[in-house]
């Protein structure tokens, strides 16, 4: 299994070889049905294969360049079929989202963002975190913000059931053995005063409300290891707690090309795009760079 680095060149006749084998014989298929987007179930390794980053060589395009690009976990693919709604990786939900967003922008105009950034003291700051979450205040100004010795736990469980995106721009751990980088134990988002919070209690972080988590600095996400289970496994813990879609990254992304794309994906949102539209295009502004910078983030579950 290839796995991007940013000092990798060989990532084109990779992506190249994978889209033929997973893409190509039903890219036919997919373009008939002229998806709003794709949605994919990765299982095992594959898990660990951002899918947006295959490249059909005849169009020279990326994946995420054809189609906007979202995952579920088999909870995700659960409760969209509760809500009786269609498959949104097959069918179009035009006109439910277009009479959504009027909805939405009558009764709330600005849903307000709760961001926690750069909790001190860490043993590795995160500089570029703050300027996320104070930009994603300019674009939401009904968002709330907690910063270094005010991000902690406490204010996040405060605040997080009045706030539809919860944005974590601060260090989790998602690896089996732990991540002695960041000095954090597996499964565990790291608060102010150091507190390691274990993600297996995310039913206690108030969620019931969230239509989207981002988790923007965390490591999950170890391909020489085991079967993909650690971000799929973070993301199913966090919609089983209420969390209506998750977004996280499969490796660390640098500080200020994680907070470019954050940025960009929120101004999408404001835009009216959603979120799996918002992901894509925020990508694709970056498309020139190499992947390493731009595909880690996943969104994972319901896209709209």
């Amino acid at each position: 299994m290839h796995h991007y680095h940013k000092n990798d060149s060989g990532f084109i006749d990779t992506s190249a070889k994978l889209y033929d084998l997973l893409i190509k014989p039903i890219a036919a298929e997919i373009a008939s049905h002229s998806p709003q987007a794709l949605a994919i179930i990765p299982t095992g390794k594959l898990r660990y294969l951002p899918f947006e980053t295959l490249k059909d060589q005849e169009s020279n395009q990326f994946l995420i360049q054809k189609y906007p690009v979202f995952y579920l976990t088999r909870l995700s693919s659960r409760s969209l079929q509760q809500n009786n709604s269609p498959d949104p990786g097959f069918f179009s939900l035009d006109n439910l989202k277009k009479t959504f967003d009027q909805f939405l922008k009558i009764f709330f105009p600005d849903p307000g963002v709760l961001g926690l950034s750069n909790p001190t003291p860490s043993k590795v700051p995160l500089p570029g975190a703050t300027q996320e979450v104070q930009s994603i205040q300019n674009i939401f100004p009904n968002s709330q913000t907690f910063t270094g010795q005010a991000a902690t736990l406490e204010a996040f469980k405060q605040n997080a059931p009045r706030f539809p995106i919860l944005h974590l721009a601060t260090h989790g751990c998602f690896q089996p053995n732990g991540c002695p980088n960041i000095g954090l134990a597996a499964n565990t988002i790291l608060f102010a005063n150091n507190q390691q919070f274990p993600i297996a209690e995310a039913a206690l972080l108030g969620l019931t409300n969230t239509r989207l988590l981002v988790l923007s600095a965390c490591q999950t996400a170890q391909p020489a290891q085991g079967n993909g289970e650690e971000i799929s496994g973070l993301a199913y813990v966090l919609e089983r707690a209420g969390a209506r879609s998750v977004m996280a990254s499969l490796w660390s992304v640098e500080d200020q090309a994680t907070r470019d794309l954050m940025i960009n994906f929120y101004q999408n949102l404001n835009q009216g795009q959603n979120k799996a539209q918002a992901l894509q295009q925020a990508k694709i502004s970056q498309i020139d760079r190499h992947p390493f910078f731009w595909s880690a983030f996943l969104l994972i579950g319901d896209p709209r």
